[in-house]
């Protein structure tokens, strides 16, 4: 990915589609989870900025699909994200798309957490 120049909140959601896919080989599904935490200060940084991209933006709904993916709590013996990354994350996203706007994408993905 260095090759290419993503950014850090680039390079999180190019890591979290591979953390949920069960069939992903688990070295790459490892070494995507340490990419999202090396990452992470940085995407959710970046998120909170009007336009995270130069050309587009992520919609809510792109956002809730990867919010799904490093939320949730597979594998269950070390989740994704510790509860301090969960809060900044969620915060972050409430901060872009606004409080009333996030909540029931978040009871979404709640819900479906294991």
């Amino acid at each position: 990915m260095d090759r290419v120049g993503l950014r850090p909140l680039e390079r999180l959601i190019v890591a979290a589609a591979f953390i949920s896919n069960s069939n992903t080989r688990k070295e790459l599904a490892s070494q995507a989870v340490n990419l999202i935490h090396l990452e992470f200060e940085g995407a959710v940084l970046s998120l909170c900025h009007p336009s995270s991209f130069d050309n587009a933006d992520l919609s809510l709904n792109q956002f809730a699909k990867v919010m799904a993916k490093v939320l949730s709590e597979l594998p269950s013996d070390s989740p994704v994200l510790d509860a301090q990354q969960r809060q900044a994350l969620i915060l972050a996203a409430q901060t872009k798309y606004g409080k009333e706007a996030i909540s029931p994408a978040l009871r979404r993905i709640f819900t479906h957490l294991r």
